[in-house]
Parts: C-alpha cells; sequence; structure tokens
C-alpha cells in the first residue's frame, strides 16, 4: 500500500513515494480518478432476461475508461449450451461492448471483472447507457453491478 513519505525517513526516495501515495487518487494527468456510476442489477432468475435496462444517463459528454461487473454470488448453470450475454449500448442503440460467458470464460465469483474493449467511448450529452443480458435455459447469473470509468 502507498504511504506518504517520512520526514527524515525518506532521504532519495521521498518522490518515488510521494507520486506512488497520489498515485492511489490521481491519474497521470493529475486529474482525481472517479468513478461514473454504478448500476446494482438484482438476481434474475435462473433463463430470465434483461432488455434495455438504463443503467446510466448524463447531462454532459463523458469519456468511457473501463467497463467492470462486480458479482456479488455464484454464477450457475454457465456452459457452452447456457451462456450469458452482457451487451452494453448508448441512446442510438449503437454497441458499446459485449461479453459473452460460457464453459470457457466464466463470471467471476464475488469479485469484479474487466468486461474487455469499449468499442465507442464516447458518451455524448444527454446520452443514456443501456444493458441487455441474454441467459440460457439454465444460466444464473447473481447479482451484480455494472461499474462504469
Amino acid at each position: 500500500m502507498a504511504s506518504l513519505p517520512t520526514v527524515g525517513g525518506s532521504e532519495d526516495t521521498w518522490g518515488t513515494e510521494l507520486n506512488a501515495f497520489l498515485g492511489v487518487s490521481l491519474d497521470a494527468s493529475g486529474f482525481v480518478k472517479r468513478q461514473l456510476a454504478e448500476a446494482d442489477i438484482a438476481n434474475v432468475p435462473t433463463g430470465v432476461d434483461i432488455t434495455d435496462l438504463c443503467i446510466y444517463g448524463s447531462g454532459y459528454a463523458q469519456t468511457l475508461k473501463k467497463i467492470g461487473i462486480l458479482v456479488k454470488g455464484t454464477p450457475a448453470g454457465i456452459d457452452n449450451s447456457n451462456t450469458v450475454v452482457l451487451t452494453i449500448k448508448n441512446g442510438a442503440a449503437q454497441t458499446i461492448l459485449t461479453k459473452t460467458y460460457n464453459a470457457g470464460t466464466q463470471p467471476p465469483t464475488n469479485d469484479f471483472e474487466d468486461l474487455g474493449t469499449i468499442s465507442i467511448a464516447t458518451v455524448a450529452a444527454n446520452d443514456k447507457l443501456t444493458l441487455t443480458m441474454v441467459q440460457g435455459t439454465t444460466a444464473n447469473m447473481p447479482g451484480f453491478s455494472i461499474i462504469l470509468e
């Protein structure tokens, strides 16, 4: 864990220690790191889908840096015949990100995961983002949060 330099104890290392400490809360440009939003999704029953659920809206333009998922439980029944597909779109119905879980790519259990490459990073002023989740018949995604950074 980063810590502040110690007076008299950080000789020749104070700059490195201070940068590491500040790097926890500041980005490379010196601006405060911030999370745009967190959208909580309740535990959806096995095989039930979510269609175009609004997860974010903004009155001004934003640039997405990362979209992640924080799974709050243990996923079950996900395999190659019963996938879970998450799709995030903007208000113009353009796909920003899609993530497919199957036998080889399982969702995390009680953990966070980056959902991958964002194809359209700019969210226009007065735009929204929606989530669609399609689950196979036996797939059961526990409650989760979508984290927008």
